[in-house]
């Protein structure tokens, strides 16, 4: 049995909490946070050990996994700290607040031999991985145009932290980072790469990113805004020979309906074993598969993470705020 120790109960350690309820041989077994009474609201304070810090879990538990739920601010140190006492370390994106910090978390890593994935769920949503996969086989030629889009309300999490930027980043870092992140996993690092910002009242911000590829562009945009705005998340892709458009969890080619289910059969096929759930549930499955086969995990590397982050200082230099 794989024994977890999760770092923060917030929203988003919910969601790994209950993947992980659903991933054989692995269990949380002891949580991070600085409200017991929290705990026992959301999984009963039977069912975990509490501790308030990090450190303490650490130094009381044996762990296989540690699973890093925190605001951003806080990954770099946690994870070095995780990395040093000998556990396996996933991390909630981004990898770190900055591509200095970014550094070094890469370095701990490599030093460490332990494995460390960034959870950058989006590389394993099904409608993704579908995009990928009309890239790589060329079934409809070169991409000559793609756009991405992810816009909501700006979340009211622990401290409201996501309304200070030098907590969070605002929405170029904890918005637009699943999207830049997905965009330099299919077609590697841009040749050029600016952006557009626009910062509104209470921390709400727009920005629109444009990545350039020899005969491609792409554009990410993203927005967090104070309104009563519903998550969304599309892409719209145009190739030489049609287009792939994802609206709503929809997937088209060519205004047809691709059925993700039959092409999660062709994936198997081929032997990459990506289950039909979530993809929350699917990463932290495969890094837990990972630890289990004792092999580095490929779909998010260490080093492609850090280009991510490589690719966010680049918008950052080039950015033009209106």
């Amino acid at each position: 049995m794989i024994k977890v120790g999760l770092v923060g109960l917030g929203s988003m350690g919910m969601v790994h909490y209950r993947a992980y309820q659903n991933i054989e041989n692995t269990e949380v077994v002891a949580v991070v946070e600085l409200s017991p009474d929290m705990v026992n609201e959301k999984v009963g304070v039977d069912t975990v050990n509490i501790y308030g810090t990090i450190t303490e879990m650490l130094e009381k538990e044996s762990l296989d996994i540690i699973d890093i739920c925190t605001p951003t601010y806080m990954h770099a140190d946690m994870v070095v700290e995780a990395l040093k006492s000998g556990a396996h370390v996933t991390c909630e994106k981004p990898m770190a607040l900055c591509v200095e910090e970014a550094e070094r978390v890469l370095e701990a890593a490599k030093e460490s031999k332990r494995l460390f994935m960034v959870a950058h769920v989006v590389r394993f949503h099904a409608s993704h991985r579908y995009f990928k996969e009309v890239v790589d086989s060329g079934e409809l030629g070169k991409a000559l145009h793609v756009s991405f889009h992810r816009s909501c309300q700006i979340p009211s999490d622990w401290e409201l932290w996501r309304h200070d930027r030098k907590k969070g980043g605002g929405s170029l870092l904890d918005l637009s980072i699943h999207d830049l992140d997905f965009v330099q996993y299919v077609f590697g690092m841009p040749q050029k790469a600016s952006c557009t910002y626009h910062k509104m009242q209470n921390e709400n911000d727009f920005v629109e990113s444009q990545l350039i590829y020899p005969g491609t562009i792409v554009q990410v945009t993203s927005g967090f805004y104070q309104g009563d705005i519903p998550f969304v998340s599309s892409y719209y892709a145009v190739f030489e020979k049609g287009y792939v458009e994802c609206r709503g969890g929809i997937v088209t080619k060519n205004g047809e309906p691709v059925d993700l289910k039959v092409e999660q059969k062709k994936e198997e096929a081929k032997g990459t074993n990506l289950s039909d759930v979530s993809g929350h549930q699917l990463e932290l499955q495969y890094f837990a598969d990972c630890i289990l086969q004792n092999t580095a995990p490929e779909i998010v590397t260490p080093d492609s993470a850090y280009d991510t982050m490589r690719l966010y200082k680049q918008l950052l230099d080039n950015c033009t705020e209106v």
